[in-house]
């Protein structure tokens, strides 16, 4: 469908009229009313050792706990988790990497494992599924079969 100059204006103006009129009208917003997001930082994080488990999310992790932000959805007596928990032990855990240019500023892939190794460790045991995605640009180059950017011989296994 072909769309003219003028019905373009005229949508684009009609949706806002309907945005302006919606604090009238008694719409829920979408977003949150509440106060600025929190961000949690770790200094001085030691070099990997090459574990599954990284430091410096175990450190976050804490860190989070500390100010009562549970990791593991679980009503087990855990320092990560609570009722009020983020992770469950079925959930589908999606993360978002940066990975747009191939061997230039990506995802700290230890840290990933890391991650994935603690979301892999609820004390309930974890049934879900952990997907990794993003939208590179690459022509092709993120199919993993190219080992020149890796330190490993072979991919490690976490489970």
């Amino acid at each position: 469908m072909k769309v003219t100059r003028r019905q373009f204006i005229k949508g684009v103006a009609s949706a806002g009229a309907l945005v302006c009129a919606s604090r009238w009208v008694g719409v829920r917003r979408a977003f949150s009313n509440g106060g600025k997001s929190r961000i949690f930082e770790v200094h001085e994080c030691p070099v990997h050792d090459g574990d599954l488990r990284h430091e410096g999310i175990d450190a976050l992790l804490d860190l989070l706990a500390e100010n009562g932000i549970k990791f593991y959805l679980t009503s087990m007596d855990h320092p990560w988790g609570g009722p009020e928990g983020i992770i469950a032990s079925d959930d589908v855990v999606l993360i978002k990497v940066n990975c747009q240019w191939k061997c230039r500023g990506t995802t700290n892939t230890d840290v990933l494992r890391g991650l994935i190794y603690r979301i892999l460790q609820h004390p309930d045991g974890f049934g879900g599924e952990v997907v990794i995605f993003e939208n590179g640009q690459g022509r092709g180059g993120f199919d993993g079969l190219n080992q020149g950017g890796s330190a490993y011989d072979s991919w490690p296994t976490i489970a």
